[in-house]
């Protein structure tokens, strides 16, 4: 038994996409269906959201490096951002197809022409991840005043020709596993679909 979980942790360890992403599903797993009523286990909450943020874009962070590394868009040793590789990749062949999973996942919500009122979020879950992330860096996920639902706000700024543009939206979320396990699953289809076409690169 003992010989197979080594084998099971090395597999992991050798793959960092692997590792993060265990990581992640076991901090997802500890996170409750319904909000926490006593403080204690609150806090419990926002330490396991901020752990799962943090393997989950890490995630992201080892990808997008692999996407670099593959189509050398970048020198590596600078910092760039899933759009910035968005913005480079060619509108063709392999680098079209990997622009187009990214546009998937990594869309920024904008509002929908039919309502002003209306948000589209289609295409927007790991941009979300990303917005969360940088949250429970700078401050906390929970708010006090908030017992029976997860309030989350995401503001959206464009800037354009005729100047910027800002709103925002709010998530009332009942069910914070649910929540995030879309999320994961969002993450998880990302991998999957972009290691079809960028294979990652020993010690790269």
């Amino acid at each position: 038994m003992k010989h197979d979980l080594d084998d099971v942790a090395r597999r992991l360890i050798s793959d960092p996409v692997r590792f993060k992403m265990s990581m992640a599903k076991h901090f997802l797993e500890k996170i409750p269906k319904k909000m926490p009523e006593s403080d204690i286990k609150r806090m419990a909450l926002e330490a396991d959201i901020d752990s799962f943020l943090f393997f989950a874009s890490s995630v992201i962070d080892v990808v997008k490096r692999e996407i670099n590394n593959e189509f050398e868009l970048f020198d590596q040793e600078n910092v760039f951002y899933i759009h910035g590789i968005r913005k480079k990749l060619a509108d063709s062949g392999k680098q079209k197809k990997v622009k187009k999973i990214i546009a998937d996942y990594f869309s920024t919500p904008s509002k929908k022409q039919t309502a002003k009122s209306n948000i589209n979020t289609r295409q927007s879950s790991l941009w979300r991840l990303q917005i969360l992330r940088n949250k429970a860096t700078h401050g906390y996920i929970l708010r006090s005043r908030d017992r029976e639902s997860l309030k989350i706000v995401y503001t959206i700024r464009h800037h354009g020709q005729h100047g910027g543009l800002q709103f925002c939206f709010e998530e009332d979320v009942r069910n914070p596993q649910k929540y995030f396990g879309g999320i994961f699953s969002d993450l998880s289809c990302f991998v999957r679909k972009t290691r079809k076409l960028v294979l990652p690169k020993k010690n790269a």
